[in-house]
């Protein structure tokens, strides 16, 4: 009896290791495919790595085109403005230049009418002098 309990048991204990190696056998076969599934994402996740790298790396040259295009556009006005403005500061030169020419050519007529009132007031004085003598 002792025996066929022996018996039993290391038959019991066969079944149980032999149903545990094909459990492991399945368990080995479901981890090498979740390594390759594995190995597939993270191949995909760096494929789509890259790719929002390059697409990045494409926006920025893109930003950095169009920045450069407003900055020589900004430039173009300014240099506009600038030219605009300084005409304008010529033409205030020469108009001002213009005003004192004309003001000093006003004074000097001024002063040659005063000169001639000057001489016609002496000239009268002078006749009235004379008529009276």
């Amino acid at each position: 009896a002792a025996k066929e309990t022996s018996d039993l048991q290391l038959t019991e204990a066969v079944t149980k290791c032999e149903t545990l190696t094909k459990r492991v056998a399945v368990l080995e076969e479901e981890k090498e495919k979740l390594e390759k599934e594995m190995r597939q994402l993270n191949g995909e996740m760096k494929r789509r790595e890259e790719s929002v790298v390059a697409e990045r790396e494409q926006l920025l040259e893109v930003a950095a085109e169009e920045a450069r295009k407003l900055v020589e556009e900004g430039y173009t006005e300014a240099s506009t403005a600038i030219d605009a403005a300084m005409s304008e500061l010529t033409a205030l030169r020469e108009s001002e230049r213009l005003s004192r020419l004309e003001m000093e050519k006003m004074r000097k007529d001024l002063e040659m009418a005063l000169t001639t009132a000057e001489v016609a007031a002496a000239a009268a004085a002078a006749a009235r002098e004379a008529a009276k003598k």
